[in-house]
């Protein structure tokens, strides 16, 4: 999560949706001037340009602020006033591709392995244990989606495009780090691993988020 006071945004991270992406690109603007180095990890760091959420840090206790905070609590610290008056905004994904994104990052044995038939067969015993992802629910107050803008991941770049101008940052692609990247294989695409069970498993699974995020099965 980012809170900048500089261009007053704040930014709310969600899971496997290039968010961290996306955090790397804008904590430049939450730190004094010449304070910011590139790092895929970050120690919370608070100042007066803004806060950085920790992200993969040492810090043996939990911090008082870190990347996945929800919005919620995020409103809750920093105040209404700052809240309502700050331009809000997070990243989303199809949730059928970002849940085999999620699937690649936490099975990285099959990174380096061949891509065959027990890819998708793994991947739909996989859903039958897990719970669906929360990116609705990280991105609502009182139950209720509470951000002024949602970048999708299908449309990245123009998205960011969007956020710099509106928060008065400019726009370079290649300032955007690409962290996580490398996991999933490239034939892992959502229609090669969603046979009809492992599609009927994940309807059930996603239809509260699909329904909030506006999301159907690609295609």
């Amino acid at each position: 999560m980012l809170v900048s006071h500089r261009h007053q945004f704040i930014f709310v991270k969600t899971l496997k949706t290039g968010g961290t992406s996306v955090e790397g690109y804008f904590e430049r603007w939450c730190m004094p001037e010449g304070a910011w180095v590139p790092s895929h990890t970050r120690e919370m760091h608070i100042s007066e340009a803004g806060i950085v959420g920790e992200r993969a840090g040492s810090r043996p206790n939990p911090p008082e602020w870190w990347n996945h905070m929800p919005a919620e609590m995020i409103r809750d610290r920093v105040g209404p006033q700052t809240w309502e008056s700050y331009f809000k905004f997070s990243v989303v994904r199809n949730p059928y591709d970002q849940m085999v994104s999620l699937f690649y990052f936490k099975n990285r044995e099959l990174a380096g392995s061949t891509f065959d038939g027990s890819h998708p067969a793994a991947f739909m015993e996989w859903l039958r244990t897990v719970e669906a992802p929360n990116s609705a629910s990280l991105c609502s107050v009182d139950g209720r989606l509470a951000l002024d803008f949602l970048i999708r991941y299908e449309r990245l770049h123009d998205d960011l495009q969007t956020v710099c101008a509106r928060v008065g940052v400019p726009w370079d692609r290649q300032w955007l780090p690409e962290y996580k990247r490398g996991l999933r294989p490239p034939q892992a695409q959502v229609a090669a691993m969603y046979g009809p069970e492992a599609r009927a498993i994940a309807d059930r699974l996603l239809a509260e988020e699909l329904d909030r995020l506006g999301y159907t099965f690609p295609g």
